[in-house]
């Protein structure tokens, strides 16, 4: 990921939503060893994440923040949680798509995870929580979630197992309301302006049987 001179602007924060576990392994791969087919069968993904202060319009690396990201499975299933209103399946105990890494000298960490699916009340997403604690950096805690595109959705929702999923996907990106940044049982974009979720889509490019995706996370610090 090329970072000199790169115009840089604020990443949006985001909810946190019910799912985050803190205390997580640190890792590079969040499938190894799962067997479950919403995992080892769905279609891999690998996140490159860049960190950066926001400085003017530089983008300056930030080394040593812990990166935390969590998502469901193939049919929009969390693990270690337990059920409740938004997941009826209690999957405590389970690690799954769960991790953390800190960055390097380039602002930099790769995490090799899956697509993840749906479930019936949000689109599709990633939720990731920067921090850094203590230091000559000082603290910082920073959340928010990334999205994606919804041609690739469709493609890839199109394919085992996510197309085994019961029921209809009714919430795509536009009618997300933290997509939109709106309160929540508002469906409509933004009337003016850009909804912040379109800041927060990695690029993707099909890799194998499966895409990479880089995504620039700005912080206004």
């Amino acid at each position: 990921m090329t970072i000199d001179m790169l115009q840089c602007i604020a990443t949006p924060a985001m909810d946190e939503g019910p799912f985050f576990v803190d205390g997580e392994m640190e890792r590079a791969n969040l499938i190894l060893g799962e067997t479950d087919a919403a995992i080892a069968m769905a279609t891999p993904l690998k996140l490159v994440l860049g960190i950066y202060r926001v400085d003017g319009m530089m983008c300056v690396p930030m080394s040593g923040v812990q990166v935390d990201i969590w998502h469901a499975n193939a049919i929009g299933v969390y693990s270690d949680v337990a059920s409740g209103v938004v997941q009826s399946v209690d999957t405590r105990g389970k690690k799954y798509l769960r991790g953390f890494q800190k960055t390097d000298a380039s602002g930099l960490v790769t995490f090799d995870t899956i697509y993840p699916g749906w479930y019936m009340s949000r689109t599709i997403h990633v939720h990731f929580k920067l921090r850094m604690l203590g230091g000559s950096g000082g603290s910082m805690e920073f959340t928010s979630q990334m999205y994606f595109d919804e041609a690739i959705n469709a493609m890839v929702l199109a394919k085992g197992p996510y197309a085994s999923r019961t029921g209809t996907r009714t919430v795509l990106n536009e009618q997300d309301h933290i997509y939109n940044g709106q309160p929540v049982g508002s469906t409509k974009p933004p009337a003016n302006g850009m909804a912040p979720g379109k800041l927060i889509m990695p690029t993707l490019v099909a890799m194998g049987s499966g895409y990479t995706g880089t995504l620039k996370i700005g912080l206004k610090l």
